[in-house]
């Protein structure tokens, strides 16, 4: 598969998954959508099981940025505060163990992992 064509596909699938900001705008959820296909194109995704595990990190990225956004708010009781603190610390692992897989996946593939495109 050429590069950037695994991911180009799920891009929309992309848009479709990410959680709605309750108070955005139109414009705001473009910005969002945008951001996450820049992210999933930097993972550099050349297989589909690659283009997979970016669709994976890029939800968990924003997943946990939104829960972190949730956090922030003054008016939260403690303890859903400290649930959603700690759905984010999830879900950032998840985020560095899909890109560390994906560096692995692109490791045995030759010299275009992540590692070695930041070299």
């Amino acid at each position: 598969m050429s590069p950037g064509k695994a991911s180009a596909h799920l891009d929309d699938p992309l848009a479709a998954m990410l959680a709605p900001i309750d108070h955005g705008a139109e414009q705001q959820r473009h910005r969002r959508v945008a951001a996450a296909a820049v992210l999933q194109r930097a993972l550099d995704a050349h297989e589909p099981i690659e283009a997979v595990l970016a669709t994976q990190a890029v939800l968990a990225h924003h997943t946990a940025m939104q829960c972190l956004r949730r956090v922030a708010q003054h008016d939260l009781p403690a303890a859903l505060a400290s649930r959603l603190f700690g759905r984010a610390a999830t879900l950032s692992h998840t985020l560095l163990r899909t890109v560390r897989a994906i560096d692995q996946r692109q490791d045995r593939a030759g010299s275009r992992s992540l590692r070695n495109r930041r070299a």
